[in-house]
């Protein structure tokens, strides 16, 4: 029978109209009648229903009371409790005697059983068929009666279990068994007394196996036995049933009879009736069908003009050749028609003009930030270059560079990292790339090779960026040749004044004249002062770079050079290194602030070192003005600052025309969809999803640079405890999906709990997208010892990737899988790495295509935890 439509024509609607009005004048005539007997009948049969529930649940629960009453009688008899004290070896036949009294030897139906507290089978008389399973004593001390079980898939039987206790302790516990069955005369007995047409099944509340009485049957559907009172459902044919519990059991009753018995009287007279209304119904129906078609033919032919303008003839009229509603109605068609023209082609025009501002905008915004950045990056006093961390070649380099190195900028260009050092340190420098951490870290003091040949050594600062979209790497070297040849100087003389402290005086007198000869063409302040910090030195540099002569130094304390408020700290670490050696500043390079002889302060790097002279302590001190050092690490944070303020203002100013275009969209769907061609509204659909995909990315990358600023919050962490918690998490977000996660006790670690909470989330989450194709997916969480580093690892047998490309994976939307294949925006390993690497840790990963991969990370002092 075909199904009836809304959208059929009035011409077929009218005659359906009238038909229905006859059906419901017929159904208002008899189905009062039919309700009210249909109620009867069902009244009936719900009070038969539920009397017969409640008189068999009663009788079941008297039954299980004789044999709960018979099994704590047995566990409590003095013989059953010296066998099971004994462990077995003594008192079987007393035992034995009391077990028969309850379960004859070879007992058809029964059996029981006698276990001590480790779960050993001790002794047991009955039914060889029935066989109790391992479980553990009961709770309380009454005995408890269990669930209905299947024995060699066709015995059915229950268990009754009472404890053994001696004392107050439970020694073991003794196990009646019970078969389920009646004879054929029973059940036609019980059939009698709650009437021949109505059935009684007996099973486990929480679900199989249930029974007839006579065999073993599936659970009646969970409606059933969750209701109360009488139910209707389907056990193969429909059914009208009550289910009862078992009080004192985990069982449940169910008594039931067919619904077509009790409701056939009813469905009779319903026959019947229907009949009558079919003959008045088709009478009816012919009548208005003539009507009907009077009135179609004009609504057919607006019907066909509106499917013109909705499939784009936006020119598209009718005619209107009466006065009558119809008429009227088409003068309406042809304004609207009008109206829906206009509306498109001036929506057609704001769109462009949108396109063409958002255009605009975007080309404003690139271009102000070139001019930030290239200001930022030219006018930097040191050298800077812009490099691809991926081949090492040159993209940009400042002018400082240029010329501090000889090279022109063409030539910087041509090159890579790798020309600007000694061949014999390239080595080094490429495998130091490897454990490099992202965004800005110190990289250390490097050598370079100039143009000219000259070797420099030089301290490199390094900052990961994304500009254009484009992964790129900014360094900034400071030439510290002079100040390492100096440090090492004072190193060398140190050694020597140590090792000659005990030679005669010309020999005092030789190494003092080569202290002299050094310090005094040093550009930093060396002074020498006593062991009561009185300046017995001062150099060249210190009278250039303090403003004292060093007739004016010598014999002052050592406070002179020292802002007021740090002279009581200076005075109180001298007393405490003179009395215990403890050496907070000597044998170290720290900053502090000077103060020159105007007044002035300024920062200061100082190194300490200290002698041992018959005169006690001599202590020498080379002290460097690094104001420019400073002002330039000022600059270079000032310049980051400007690069994050950058990227995150990019970010959401990206989301203003995101959100114009979504708007726009819907738009075009919500109010001129049905004016548009399918393949225009797919176009719509594309867009709309893409700048749904644009906004996550965004909000991607903002989490990612907020991870570079936020504080760590350091802290001892059960990492068993977490990687539990979210693999729990995990496991929920994959709905109804098997996903195996398997998790070894893991060492704590020293962290940020939220941070690292982060990371796992997001390999667990990884590993559950790469195994969504795997029938069976399997997620282990381990670690290991590894030096003094404890390495972690989440491994699993999903998809993997190609090894070549591992270096790629922790990069920012780098992605190893097409979107079709697998979702996500490509941030998620990014945002590990950095977690990580904020840790003092180290990522990597290993795998192989169709062979699962392996994720490892390290988290240093983690056994300090």
């Amino acid at each position: 029978m075909a199904r009836l439509s809304w959208h059929w024509s009035i011409e077929r609607k009218v005659p359906l109209f009238v038909s229905a009005v006859l059906v419901a004048v017929g159904i208002v005539l008899s189905g009062a009648a039919y309700e009210e007997a249909r109620r009867a009948a069902r009244l009936i049969a719900s009070a038969r229903l539920e009397r017969a529930t409640a008189e068999l649940a009663d009788l079941f629960q008297r039954s299980t009371t004789q044999r709960r009453t018979e099994t704590a009688t047995l566990a409590a008899d003095p013989a059953v409790r010296a066998l099971v004290a004994s462990g077995g070896r003594r008192g079987q036949a007393p035992a034995l005697q009391a077990l028969r009294r309850v379960a004859a030897e070879n007992a058809p139906t029964a059996a029981v059983e006698v276990w001590d507290a480790s779960g050993h089978r001790l002794l047991r008389s009955g039914d060889s068929a029935l066989t109790a399973a391992a479980a553990p004593p009961p709770g309380s001390d009454s005995a408890q009666v269990g669930p209905l079980r299947l024995a060699r898939d066709t015995v059915l039987h229950y268990e009754v279990r009472a404890r053994v206790v001696d004392h107050g302790q439970a020694l073991g516990q003794v196990v009646q068994l019970r078969r389920i069955a009646m004879s054929p005369q029973a059940r036609q007995t019980i059939s009698g007394l709650i009437g021949g047409d109505i059935t009684l099944l007996l099973g486990n509340a929480g679900g199989d196996p249930w029974t007839d009485l006579g065999i073993v049957l599936p659970a009646p559907p969970p409606e059933v036995r969750a209701a109360r009172g009488t139910t209707e459902y389907r056990r193969g044919e429909p059914k009208l049933g009550a289910a009862t519990p078992v009080r004192g059991t985990p069982w449940m009753l169910v008594v039931e009879f067919s619904r077509d018995q009790v409701f056939s009287p009813a469905e009779a007279f319903l026959e019947r009736m229907a009949l009558i209304a079919s003959a008045v119904v088709l009478l009816g129906a012919l009548a208005a069908w003539s009507v009907s078609r009077r009135i179609t033919t004009p609504l057919r032919q607006l019907s066909v003009a509106a499917e013109a303008i909705a499939g784009g003839d936006l020119t598209q009229r009718v005619e209107a050749p009466t006065r009558d509603e119809l008429g009227r109605l088409a003068h309406s068609f042809n304004a609207m028609a009008e109206q829906v023209g206009r509306a498109h082609h001036d929506l057609e025009a704001q769109v462009a003009e949108r396109t063409r501002e958002l255009e605009s905008a975007t080309r404003q915004l690139e271009q102000t930030s070139e001019e930030r950045y290239r200001t930022l990056f030219e006018q930097n006093p040191l050298p800077m270059w812009l490099y691809d961390p991926a081949t090492l070649a040159f993209l940009d380099v400042n002018e400082a560079a240029v010329r501090h190195y000889g090279y022109s900028r063409g030539e910087f260009l041509g090159m890579t990292l790798k020309d600007i050092r000694p061949p014999d340190d390239v080595p080094r420098f490429l495998a130091s790339l490897g454990t490099a951490p992202s965004g800005l870290y110190e990289a250390g003091v490097w050598t370079h090779q100039k143009k000219d040949g000259t070797i420099i050594q030089a301290e490199v600062t390094r900052h990961s960026l994304r500009i254009q979209g484009r992964a790129v790497s900014l360094a900034l070297a400071q030439d510290v040749t002079a100040r390492l040849a100096a440090e090492a100087a004072l190193q060398r003389m140190n050694a020597e004044l140590e090792a000659r402290v005990q030679e005669r005086t010309h020999a005092l007198a030789s190494s003092e004249e080569r202290f002299r000869a050094l310090s005094e063409t040093a550009n930093d302040a060396i002074f020498s002062a006593d062991h009561r910090g009185v300046i017995v030195y001062a150099n060249q540099a210190a009278e250039r770079i303090f403003g004292y002569p060093a007739t004016m130094m010598v014999g002052q304390p050592l406070t002179l050079i020292m802002p007021a408020r740090l002279r009581d700290a200076h005075r109180a670490g001298l007393a405490r290194y003179l009395s215990t050696g403890e050496a907070r500043v000597v044998g170290r390079t720290v900053e502090l602030v000077g103060q020159r002889r105007d007044g002035s302060e300024f920062p200061v790097e100082l190194s300490l070192a200290s002698r041992t002279t018959p005169a006690g302590p001599l202590f020498i001190g080379i002290i460097r003005d690094i104001t420019e050092r400073k002002r330039i690490e000022q600059a270079l944070r000032e310049t980051n600052a400007e690069l994050e303020s950058f990227s995150y203002s990019v970010s959401h100013d990206l989301r203003a025309p995101l959100r114009a275009i979504h708007g726009f969209a819907r738009i075009l769907v919500e109010d001129h969809g049905g004016g548009l061609d399918p393949e225009a509204r797919r176009v719509l659909g594309v867009i709309d999803d893409n700048t749904k995909r644009m906004g996550q990315l965004i909000d991607d990358l903002l989490a990612f640079s907020r991870l570079g600023r936020q504080e760590l919050d350091t802290a001892r962490v059960d990492m068993t405890e977490l990687v539990r918690s979210v693999a729990d998490g995990v496991r929920r977000g994959e709905g109804d999906r098997t996903l195996d996660i398997v998790v070894d006790p893991l060492p704590p670690a020293r962290g940020d709990r939220g941070l690292l909470r982060q990371a796992l989330t997001n390999l667990l989450q990884n590993a559950a997208k790469f195994t969504r194709r795997r029938a069976a997916a399997h997620v282990a969480v381990g670690a290991r010892a590894d030096g003094t580093e404890t390495v972690y690892y989440v491994k699993d047998n999903g998809a993997g990737f190609d090894p070549r490309y591992a270096d790629k994976l922790f990069g920012v939307f780098q992605r190893l899988h097409r979107l079709d294949e697998f979702e996500g925006t490509g941030v998620g390993l990014a945002i590990v790495q950095r977690i990580i690497h904020r840790h003092g840790g180290r990522v990597w990963a290993e795998g192989k295509l169709g062979g699962g991969a392996t994720f490892f990370f390290t988290l240093p002092g983690a056994t300090r935890a």
